[in-house]
């Protein structure tokens, strides 16, 4: 997971520019680029983040550690899966 955003940081200099306040990168004109732009990084992050939650969920459900858990890893399941479609909101 960690090589992975290593691999794409350029996608968020944008995003560290802005939050450090060395630029203004991310000027609200251009929120539409950045949303609905397809980012391949974000895809391969986005679907190791899903098989990471699907196989807690299964560790939750065997090792029953209760429903709160179960609700959690089914909530960032449908997170990551909804983040999943082509081109819209990889940027974030």
């Amino acid at each position: 997971c960690a090589i992975l955003g290593l691999k794409n940081v350029s996608v968020c200099k944008n995003v560290f520019d802005r939050a450090f306040g060395r630029s203004n990168s991310m000027p609200e004109a251009g929120y539409e680029a950045r949303l609905f732009t397809y980012h391949p990084g974000a895809q391969q992050l986005l679907l190791f983040f899903l098989a990471y939650n699907v196989k807690n969920l299964y560790d939750s459900y065997v090792w029953e550690d209760g429903p709160e858990f179960i609700f959690h890893h089914v909530v960032s399941i449908i997170v990551a899966w909804n983040g999943m479609y082509p081109g819209c909101g990889h940027f974030y």
